[in-house]
């Protein structure tokens, strides 16, 4: 049930990236995804292999439902928001789409929790929250300097 699902999850966060997204920022958008790619893998690695915080299925679909979600679904969330996040005007409009964006990976970490992929061990649902919170802000910076590197200054 758990491949199921993010199976569904990641096209479906695929097509809202494709339909959103520009081919004139192909440079920003690869860089970005490559670093919350980059960050994703080594956090958890960190918690699940090295801390061991969190304890991960050894059943062969739900691991590869939790690669979808570690290695598509995290990243291209996180850039979806980020293509919010330029298009916002105000303080207010920018606070609410990191807050959803935030929410949304949260749920996804639950329903992994719930469909047995995952299991918190001295770990919690906030501590995902501010993960995410922290990823989202690198991701945002990351985005907004290789803009002002290659050219295409993101206001």
């Amino acid at each position: 049930m758990g491949f199921t699902v993010f199976f569904f999850l990641s096209w479906l966060v695929i097509s809202v990236f494709s339909v959103i997204s520009s081919t004139k920022y192909i440079v920003e958008n690869t860089f970005t995804y490559l670093i919350t790619l980059t960050i994703s893998i080594n956090y958890s690695w960190i918690i699940i292999e090295e801390m061991k915080l969190i304890s991960l299925t050894q059943k062969g679909l739900p691991y590869t439902a939790y690669l979808l979600n570690r290695s598509i679904i995290l990243p291209l969330v996180v850039l979806i928001s980020i293509h919010y996040l330029i298009r916002a005007e105000t303080f207010a409009k920018k606070l609410a789409v990191m807050t959803a964006a935030v929410l949304l990976l949260v749920a996804m970490s639950f329903i992994s929790q719930t469909l047995g992929i995952l299991t918190y061990k001295g770990w919690n649902l906030g501590f995902d929250g501010l993960y995410y919170f922290i990823l989202l802000m690198i991701a945002f910076f990351s985005y907004h300097t290789i803009s002002r590197i290659s050219g295409r200054v993101v206001a």
